[in-house]
């Protein structure tokens, strides 16, 4: 278990921030404002209307399923009805956790940048 606080774990110039770094903080959506953004697409007919399927081992799968539960729980995640699909999986990290990804690549080429 880690003991340091976290003025211990972080540079004093952020101190001044420590609310945003808070784990209340991370856990929930930011307010709606007025410049929230939406992507455009370049053409909406030729959009990835299915995406690639990543095997996942039992363990990954033990894992989406808590990951799924915790995010729809802490309201991340709520049911969509999209035509539009992206690979998931799951990258080891350093511990030996797994952090969860999505492959945004090819519905990212069809976005247009603004």
């Amino acid at each position: 278990m880690n003991d340091k606080t976290f003025k211990d774990l972080v540079p004093e110039w952020l101190h001044q921030y420590e609310s945003v770094f808070s784990e209340e903080a991370s856990n929930r959506f930011p307010q709606r404002k007025k410049w929230d953004h939406k992507i455009d697409f370049k053409d909406n007919d030729d959009l990835p209307k299915k995406a690639k399927t990543y095997p996942l081992s039992p363990l990954e799968m033990e894992h989406l399923q808590k990951w799924l539960k915790q995010e729809y729980a802490l309201g991340r995640l709520k049911d969509l009805e999209s035509p539009i699909a992206a690979p998931f999986f799951f990258i080891p990290k350093k511990d030996g956790k797994l952090r969860p990804m999505m492959d945004y690549r090819q519905l990212n080429e069809k976005t247009v940048k603004n």
